[in-house]
């Protein structure tokens, strides 16, 4: 074995250097075959822990998560060029409201459980960009809460009827 040899790095067979390199790429190819399986499973790893995370944190997850019942109200006015009332009973109604002005109605919450409830309401359909009430409200144990509700109409609203839900959510305190 002559110093050129004595150098080369070991597995080189100088009297099948086709082989070799054969064997080689083969090889390369081996291991860059096992890193690409290997960073594949690791990202589909992470995509499928990442997904069971925040479908456990936000999915089915709603403002009522957690509410113990829910009434619903319709609700509605008519915008129109003067004032209108309306006494109706099954309908949170505003009656006819000019634009500029508001209107308000109340509805009351009696609490018939034997321990307090958070009230919350929330608004749906186009009436809800012009309706307002307050966030949450405590009511005790057989307490009656008078809660308001607002109409307000910008004065450049157009003259139509508006209609909507108001969702009553009650949450044990």
């Amino acid at each position: 074995m002559d110093e050129k040899e004595k150098d080369r790095p070991l597995g080189w067979l100088p009297h099948w250097p086709l082989i070799y390199a054969i064997s080689d790429g083969v090889m390369g190819c081996v291991l860059k075959k096992k890193d690409l399986i290997l960073k594949m499973v690791i990202v589909i790893l992470v995509v499928s822990l990442l997904t069971i995370f925040f479908y456990e944190a936000f999915a089915g997850k709603t403002e009522f998560s957690g509410a113990e019942s829910i009434q619903t109200i319709d609700a509605r006015f008519i915008v129109g060029d003067r004032v209108g009332l309306n006494a109706d009973k099954d309908v949170l109604d505003f009656g006819i409201i000019m634009p500029g002005s508001s209107a308000i109605r109340s509805i009351n919450v009696t609490n018939t459980h034997p321990y307090n409830i958070t009230v919350r309401l929330y608004s749906s359909g186009n009436i809800s960009k012009f309706i307002r009430f307050d966030g949450a409200m405590l009511v005790a144990i057989n307490e009656t809460k008078e809660i308001f509700l607002g109409a307000y109409v910008p004065s450049n609203a157009t003259f139509e009827s508006y209609s909507g839900d108001i969702k009553v959510a009650f949450f044990p305190s």
